[in-house]
Parts: C-alpha cells; sequence; structure tokens
C-alpha cells in the first residue's frame, strides 16, 4: 500500500517541470566541465573523464536531490533554487566532504556482484546516501537510518524499475555517444566512457524519486 502510494506520488512529481530542470542542472554539472576541457584539449577532457567528472557528478546527484526532494516527498509544489548554493557558501567544506564520501561510495558499489555493474543502481544507491546527507545539511534531525534506507521489498521493487530504465539509459548513451563524436570528429570509443555513465545515471532518477516519494509516503 505504502509502495503504491509512494508511485503516484512520483508519478505527480514528473508532472512538475522542475524536476526536469533539475536534471538538466545535473547533466550540466556532471557535463559541463568535462565537455569544457574536451573543447581546450583533447587530452584534458579524457583526463577529466576520470577525475574531475567523478567530482561534479557526486555534486550533482546532491544538487538533483536539494531540489527535487521537496516535491517528490510531498513537502511542496516547488524547488528551493537558492538552496544547493547556500549549502555551499555556508558549509563548504562539509560538501566537497560529502561529495568525496559519495565518490568512495561509488567505487564501493561498483565492487557489487551482478548489481553494482548497473548505473541506475549506482545512482539510486548514491541518491539515498546523498539524501541523508542533504537532510544533515538542512538540519533535519530526528531520523534515524532506519528511516532513511527502504525495507527489503521496496528495495526489490525499485531496483526492478532501475534495471528497466538503465536499459533505456544504455540505449540513449549509445546514441548521444556516437553524435558527440561525430561533432567532434572522433571515434565513439574515446569518448563513450566519459558520456555514457552519466546519461545511464540520469535515468536512475525515476527509481530515486520513487525512493524520495516513498519515504516522504512513509513520513507522512
Amino acid at each position: 500500500m505504502l509502495l503504491g502510494s509512494a508511485l503516484l506520488a512520483c508519478l505527480e512529481a514528473l508532472l512538475h517541470w522542475e524536476v526536469y530542470a533539475a536534471a538538466m542542472i545535473y547533466i550540466i554539472l556532471t557535463f559541463g566541465p568535462t565537455f569544457i576541457l574536451l573543447w581546450l584539449n583533447k587530452s584534458a577532457g579524457l583526463i577529466a573523464g576520470f577525475f574531475v567528472q567523478p567530482f561534479f557528478h557526486a555534486l550533482g546527484i546532491m544538487t538533483f536531490v536539494t531540489l527535487v526532494a521537496p516535491i517528490a516527498m510531498g513537502f511542496g509544489d516547488d524547488a528551493i533554487w537558492s538552496l544547493p548554493l547556500k549549502f555551499v557558501s555556508d558549509a563548504p567544506r562539509e560538501v566537497a566532504k560529502d561529495a568525496f564520501l559519495l565518490i568512495f561510495a561509488s567505487i564501493f558499489i561498483a565492487f557489487i556482484p551482478l548489481l553494482g555493474g548497473l548505473p541506475s543502481f549506482n545512482s539510486l544507491v548514491l541518491g539515498v546516501i546523498a539524501t541523508g546527507m542533504v537532510f544533515n545539511l538542512a538540519g533535519v534531525e530526528g531520523l534515524s537510518r532506519s528511516e532513511l534506507v527502504p525495507s527489503f521489498g521496496v528495495g526489490i521493487g525499485l531496483l526492478l524499475l532501475g534495471g528497466t530504465v538503465s536499459i533505456l539509459g544504455s540505449i540513449a548513451a549509445t546514441i548521444v555517444s556516437e553524435g558527440v563524436a561525430f561533432i567532434f570528429g572522433r571515434s565513439p570509443e574515446e569518448l563513450g566512457s566519459v558520456i555514457s555513465f552519466p546519461i545511464i545515471a540520469a535515468m536512475g532518477f525515476v527509481p530515486l524519486l520513487l525512493y524520495l516519494s516513498w519515504l516522504g509516503a512513509s513520513l507522512n
């Protein structure tokens, strides 16, 4: 019953333009620095894909969660656009530390058999971790770890949805990678690892929204 209510809330959240704007911000944060460095210098762009991009990918996930959480959890109809910048200005060290923790968590998740190879699972788990971090930055108190972590049944449902969108994301990643490679006059293999992961990870937004909707429903 709770998961059903969460699904309805998730579908309702998808009707808000703020969710798609937040997704665009995530993509810009993740892609932007790499594209700029790639445009300036091929070698610098490839290096950015392995070192710079993971950091901005982590910031992108935290930003997305910060913006869409009030909507997906049913606490409001609007995103607080100034909140991510407020976190950075008020607690820059905490934000940087959380971003690096998300990077290490991502590395750890990659070694999980079977599931670790699904970028949508990666984004979902990182989204759950980032939610706890965002709540901490926002000064939300009184929530235990058991309240933030979904039950086994809910987790299975999220993983099934995540697997579906991962397949769709793989198709989109291939198309975009080949298109960008054509624009830059490079082979798809050179840009594939840099571009494909963020796009597939973006497909994890649906299970992440479902998680946030479930969290909001359980807290209410």
